[in-house]
């Protein structure tokens, strides 16, 4: 069954956490757990007008939504397909029998053009999008009973499984699927480090050039504030108290990973205050946040080994 804690966590703003522990009837650590734990993302890129900023928290690149709703075994049952028709025709059948469903939709002015999940109703407005590297539509249906779910019962050893997949993803012990090498460096400790040299880079790369105009450094940490606060990939804390109670019902010790929810917190505030300060205080920023990264990074790989050695 899923364990209590005596240190509730709040919500971390992550919008899939939040749909699939509605539905599924779980809180988010338990989430979190079946879609495999946490992780680490970082990366930039410079376009003509803008520079964006990007970063994930959550197991990644694993289609999380897919591993979360397979592990849960309310027998909830994935498709996909490049036809609208067809969709249409099996979220009309979805309904009719009483299942509830997601799928990824269009939503005007949220997360940058790319399609969400959400939770598809029969007296909801929403079109159907496509999603997925294939481009195509999915959907999930998950069995209920006068519009219930059978919440999950969530064993002891999914919570230390996740455990111990987050610390060998963070340990860049195991490679990204689907990721070439040359952008593997962006994940894990290895790719906080690499963010955390970019604030004093002096290249074009580098914080300092990257985000040194006020106007793109308000657009770029714009985002990047969406993803240490929220969005489908981000959330909070980074995830880590969400993280800190997989830890606790794995039976690990879950206070560092509450320390470390207050690290990536206060580097988000640093990335508020920086957000449109002009450029004598931005370079006092970039010295903050160099060494508040580099904090995070090695408490980070510490935090990772200890876990291993508790669980193996």
């Amino acid at each position: 069954m899923t364990l209590s804690s005596q240190h509730p966590v709040t919500a971390s703003g992550n919008s899939d956490l939040a749909l699939l522990g509605a539905v599924l009837g779980i809180d988010e650590p338990a989430v979190l757990a079946l879609g495999g734990g946490i992780g680490f993302m970082a990366a930039s890129f410079n376009y003509e007008e803008v520079a964006t900023l990007t970063f994930v928290f959550r197991a990644h690149p694993v289609p999380f939504v897919d591993a979360v709703l397979e592990g849960s075994g309310t027998g909830a049952s994935l498709s996909t397909t490049t036809s609208a028709a067809k969709a249409q025709r099996e979220l009309s059948a979805a309904m009719e029998a009483g299942d509830r469903v997601l799928g990824y939709v269009m939503i005007p002015g949220e997360n940058w053009g790319e399609a969400v999940v959400r939770e598809l109703t029969a007296d909801g407005e929403f079109e159907l999008a496509k999603a997925t590297k294939k481009k195509q539509f999915w959907l999930a249906r998950i069995p209920a009973q006068d519009g219930a779910v059978q919440s999950p019962i969530i064993a002891t050893e999914t919570y230390a499984a996740a455990a111990r997949e987050s610390a060998l993803r963070m340990l860049n012990k195991t490679q990204p699927e689907g990721v070439p090498a040359s952008f593997a460096k962006n994940f894990g400790v290895s790719g906080i480090r690499k963010l955390a040299d970019a604030t004093t880079d002096g290249s074009a790369r580098g914080w300092g050039k990257l985000f040194g105009d006020p106007s793109r450094r308000a657009v770029g940490f714009e985002m990047a504030l969406k993803f240490l606060n929220g969005t489908a990939h981000g959330g909070r804390g980074g995830l880590r108290h969400q993280f800190a109670e997989v830890m606790q019902r794995a039976g690990a010790d879950p206070v560092p990973y509450r320390a470390l929810g207050a690290d990536w917190e206060e580097f988000a505030t640093l990335m508020a205050t920086a957000q449109s300060e002009p450029a004598s205080s931005y370079s006092e920023f970039l010295e903050k946040a160099h060494a508040q990264l580099h904090r995070i990074a090695d408490a980070e790989e510490a935090e990772a080994l200890a876990l291993l050695a508790a669980i193996d």
